[in-house]
């Protein structure tokens, strides 16, 4: 959990819930990314993944089969920038070598759980031998400021062509298709957080985005690792939508304790 979260949310019990982690590298259960495939295929129809456990059956207790090997086959090139997964290039550290495919090694103590690790903003290949790098973070991409436009379009008036325009320019970046031009409102919408979901993975808007949208419910569940075991059960309580007041202003303000109170912490 980053110092912010922390300071803001001392001494209350449910600290852990508002941490905004995005990696996975090494998260035991990489709860970050769970099995929704919200990447499409490279043509850009749906991805629709196997059951639970044939795609256990299909990771073989470590030892992947090519059926499993297949569902990264022809997909959104986003998938391959974002997701570390069998078989994948990655990289050395600067001055190592270039590349090489990255392959579980069974039994390992961080193998991951469910079969996908984020490798975004882990470009190994930019670290020297202390895992120091150069490189400036990004805050803001004009991608995103191109996903704010679509949605505020949509949201005020639903479609029109300008809201096409910029979700292609977005797509057609990374050699995908365009989107079909005959969405209703509600399908835009849908397709336009998942565009968000897809190109900002990683960036650290998730957290935001399914609080703003009150679909946490529907995307807080119970998470299952790669073998159909359930490692992780998720409750959602609406108060959970609003951050507690910081510990340091409820102590400069006793009267913020009943507000505090009515909004279930």
């Amino acid at each position: 959990m980053n110092e912010i979260s922390k300071k803001a949310v001392s001494g209350n019990q449910t600290v852990e819930l508002f941490s905004i982690r995005n990696y996975c590298f090494s998260d035991s259960e990489c709860l970050a990314f769970r099995k929704k495939f919200s990447y499409w295929k490279k043509d850009g129809t749906a991805f629709t993944p196997p059951s639970n456990a044939t795609r256990a059956s299909n990771y073989n207790n470590g030892n992947p089969n090519n059926a499993y090997l297949d569902e990264f086959k022809d997909r959104d090139t986003r998938l391959y920038a974002s997701i570390m997964h069998p078989n994948g290039p990655w990289s050395y550290l600067k001055g190592f070598g270039t590349s090489t495919l990255f392959k579980w090694s069974k039994g390992g103590n961080n193998t991951s759980k469910i079969g996908y690790n984020y490798k975004k903003m882990a470009d190994y290949s930019s670290l020297d031998e202390n895992l120091n790098t150069s490189n400036n973070f990004m805050l803001i991409r004009y991608a995103e400021v191109l996903l704010i436009y679509a949605e505020a379009r949509n949201e005020f008036s639903g479609p029109d062509p300008s809201i096409y325009d910029v979700l292609d320019q977005i797509r057609s970046r990374v050699g995908m298709v365009g989107i079909s031009k005959t969405q209703t409102k509600e399908t835009l919408k849908d397709i336009i957080r998942n565009e968000r979901r897809i190109e900002l993975a990683n960036e650290g808007h998730r957290f935001y985005d399914i609080r703003r949208w009150k679909i946490a419910p529907n995307v807080m569940k119970t998470v299952y690792d790669i073998t159909n075991i359930q490692v992780a059960t998720r409750v959602w309580i609406d108060k959970f939508y609003r951050f507690p007041y910081p510990q340091i202003a409820v102590d400069l303000n006793p009267k913020l304790k009943e507000a505090q109170a009515a909004k279930g912490y």
